[in-house]
């Protein structure tokens, strides 16, 4: 069969689904195989992760077929690793989660912060997160939960995020801000535009630095455009 299937996704890409088994080995890990859709065919990876104390089985698999979807989204870069798996588990393990829910249906999404710790990689120091950079600054994506298992719903960037009253589609906009210089930062307004998250309206902010070492606003300009800086 050659071709995609109408309504099928894109080639290229990988996408988490259900996961089918977890499993706690007796050191302390969980086991998971997620049933991931490749082009074309669908095959198992396994992946072997640490567990904080509390997480139940339904949270994790959870988000470890987050982990799945968002790695098959991202650029692939030198210091990943050549299995599919490793990667999964890596940023897994790095990654953080918080929940917001976004249209007040009673059900939160999850926003990801993607990270990869460094681990002495070409003499890079040891926990320096290279996905990130030096200013903590890089992509959250932003998933529902879906009757096959997690729905992305787009990217948002920078170095925090704040959820805001403003609404588009139902759901709630999202602000973030992001380094830029010294004196300088990036905000960024999202809103779901069909379906997901997208940009709309970004800004520049100008400070000073106050005697008393508190900073104040002096320039705020219009940015034309903002690039996405891992998403395919």
């Amino acid at each position: 069969m050659s071709g995609n299937p109408a309504g099928s996704r894109p080639a290229g890409r990988v996408y988490g689904s259900q996961a089918a088994l977890g499993r706690r080995t007796a050191s302390g890990f969980w086991r998971i195989l997620i049933s991931v859709l490749a082009v074309g065919c669908a095959r198992e990876v396994a992946v072997v992760i640490p567990v904080p104390r509390g997480t139940t089985e339904p949270a994790l698999v959870f988000k470890a077929q987050i982990v799945a979807d968002a790695f098959g989204r991202l650029e692939r870069e030198w210091y990943h690793h050549e299995e599919r798996d490793r990667n999964v588990a890596k940023l897994l393990k790095d990654s953080s989660f918080r929940e917001a829910d976004l249209n007040d249906d009673g059900t939160p999404e999850v926003v990801v912060k993607l990270s990869w710790r460094s681990q002495g990689l070409e003499g890079i120091s040891d926990g320096f997160d290279l996905l990130r950079g030096q200013f903590d600054d890089g992509p959250y994506f932003v998933y529902a939960s879906g009757r096959d298992g997690p729905r992305f719903m787009g990217e948002i960037g920078g170095r925090s995020w704040r959820v805001l009253s403003s609404r588009h589609k139902g759901f709630r906009d999202i602000k973030t801000r992001g380094h830029w210089s010294a004196s300088q930062e990036n905000v960024l307004y999202f809103g779901v535009v069909n379906g997901r998250y997208e940009l709309l309206r970004a800004e520049r902010h100008t400070y000073m630095w106050e005697e008393d070492r508190s900073l104040r606003l002096i320039k705020r300009e219009e940015l034309k455009s903002w690039v996405s800086p891992s998403c395919r």
